[in-house]
C-alpha cells in the first residue's frame, strides 16, 4: 500500500508536489495579445475599462482557515465551502445557514448530492453525508489511507471514494459499502460515475486510469501517461474520457481505452483539465502560468495567458462560451473562449485554489488562501 499524507485538496497537493521545479513564467509562442498586459498595469487597466464585463464582489465568506473548494448548489441558490476540519453552508447573499462539524482532519472533499439535499465531505480516512440541517446521516469507514475525494452518483443513490490504500469504494447513503474497487498499485487520487451512472473512472499514482463497473468489475485500463494521473473525468455524453498527467500531457480516449489525442505543449505540470459542458472543448491548467482551451483532436484553440503564478483551476461557464481561471497571484480571470480577457477579479489576499460559475452563469466563487470565499456578480457576459 502506497504511504502518503495529504493536507490540502489534491490539487493543491498536486501543485506543492512542482512549486519547488518552477522558477518563473515561461514564455510560450502564442497569438494572444493580452500576453504582456500584467507586466504593464496601466495596459491592463485599460484594456479592461475598454471590454471588461461590468463585475463586483458581492460578498465575502470569512473563514479561520485557508478555504480550499468553494462550490455552488445544484440550484445555485447555496455554496458549500471547505476550510481546515470544517465545512460550511452559506446563501448566495453569504450568510452562513450551518456548519459541518466532526472531521478530525482537514476537509479535502466536499459536494452537493445531485437534488442539493445531502452533503458529502471528506477528511482523514472517513467520508461523511449530512443533510440539509448539518445532521450527520451517515459515516463512511473502511479504507486505510486518506479518502482524496468523494462523489455522488448522478441519481444520488450511492457514493463514490478514492483513497491513498490505492482503492476505491462505491457504498449506499446509510454508509454501507456495495463494491471494492482493487487493482491500482497507487494511492487512487480522484474517482467518478459515467453521466449515466453505470461506470467508474478512476485515476491513480501508478500512472494509469481504470474504467470498472459498478460491481468492481475492471473493464478496461488506460495506460501510456509517464507520470502520476492527477486526474480523470468523462465527457458530459459520457463518450469520451480525459486524463491529466504530471507528465505534463493531457490524453483524450474512447471508452473502449483507445487514444483519441494526446495534449501537448504545456511547459510545466498540468494541474487540472476538464470537458465544457458541450463535450466539444477542453480546458487545461498549468504550472507554467498559463490555461489552454483545445478541441478533441488536441489543437491549441486559444491560450489563456497573463496570470504570474500557477494557474490551480480552469473552468468553463455553463453556456461553454467563457472560462474562469484561478491563480497563484491572488487572482481570478474571466476570458472568453478565444482567448480574450474579459474581467479580473481583485481583492483576495493570497492564492485562489478554485474558481467557477454558478449553474446561471451569472455569479463566480473563488477559494482563496487569505481565509475567505468569495462571491463575485457578472452582469453581463455578452458584451
Amino acid at each position: 500500500m502506497t504511504k502518503q499524507r495529504f493536507y490540502l485538496g489534491t490539487g493543491i497537493f498536486i501543485a506543492s508536489l512542482i512549486a519547488s521545479t518552477v522558477t518563473g513564467v515561461f514564455a510560450l509562442p502564442i497569438r494572444n495579445p493580452l500576453t504582456t498586459l500584467d507586466k504593464d498595469k496601466n495596459l491592463l487597466a485599460n484594456y479592461l475599462t475598454q471590454n471588461a464585463i461590468p463585475v463586483s464582489e458581492s460578498y465575502k465568506l470569512q473563514h479561520p482557515d485557508p478555504v480550499i473548494i468553494a462550490s455552488f448548489s445544484p440550484d445555485g441558490e447555496q455554496i458549500l465551502t471547505a476550510s481546515g476540519e470544517i465545512a460550511r453552508v452559506w446563501d448566495r447573499r453569504g450568510e452562513l445557514l450551518t456548519e459541518l462539524t466532526g472531521h478530525q482532519d482537514n476537509v479535502i472533499s466536499a459536494s452537493f448530492s445531485p437534488d442539493g439535499e445531502s452533503f458529502l465531505t471528506a477528511a482523514g480516512d472517513i467520508a461523511r453525508v449530512w443533510d440539509r440541517q448539518g445532521q450527520l446521516l451517515a459515516e463512511l469507514t473502511g479504507h486505510q489511507g486518506t479518502v482524496l475525494s468523494a462523489s455522488f452518483s448522478p441519481d444520488g443513490e450511492n457514493i463514490l471514494t478514492a483513497a491513498g490504500d490505492d482503492t476505491a469504494r462505491v457504498w449506499d447513503r446509510r454508509g454501507n459499502q456495495i463494491a471494492e474497487l482493487t487493482g491500482h498499485k497507487g494511492s487512487v487520487i480522484s474517482a467518478s460515475f459515467s453521466p449515466d451512472g453505470e461506470s467508474i473512472l478512476t485515476a491513480s499514482f501508478d500512472k494509469t486510469a481504470r474504467v470498472w463497473d459498478r460491481q468492481g468489475q475492471l473493464i478496461v485500463g488506460l495506460k501510456g501517461h509517464e507520470g502520476w494521473v492527477i486526474s480523470a473525468s468523462f465527457s458530459p455524453d459520457g463518450e469520451h474520457i480525459l486524463t491529466a498527467s504530471m507528465d505534463k500531457t493531457v490524453r483524450v480516449w474512447d471508452r473502449r481505452g483507445q487514444i483519441i489525442a494526446n495534449l501537448t505543449g504545456h511547459q510545466g505540470t498540468i494541474i487540472s483539465a476538464s470537458f465544457s459542458p458541450d463535450g466539444n472543448y477542453i480546458a487545461t491548467a498549468s504550472s507554467d502560468s498559463t490555461a489552454r482551451v483545445w478541441d478533441l483532436r488536441g489543437q491549441v484553440v486559444s491560450e489563456l495567458t497573463g496570470h504570474q503564478g500557477r494557474v490551480y483551476t480552469a473552468n468553463f461557464s455553463p453556456d461553454g462560451d467563457h472560462l474562469v481561471t484561478a491563480a497563484d497571484d491572488n487572482t481570478a480571470r474571466v476570458w472568453d473562449r478565444s482567448g480574450q480577457l474579459v474581467a479580473e477579479l481583485t481583492g483576495h489576499k493570497g492564492m485562489v485554489f478554485t474558481a467557477s460559475f454558478s449553474p446561471d452563469g451569472e455569479n463566480i466563487v473563488s477559494a482563496s488562501w487569505d481565509k475567505t470565499a468569495r462571491i463575485w456578480r457578472l452582469t453581463s457576459l455578452d458584451r
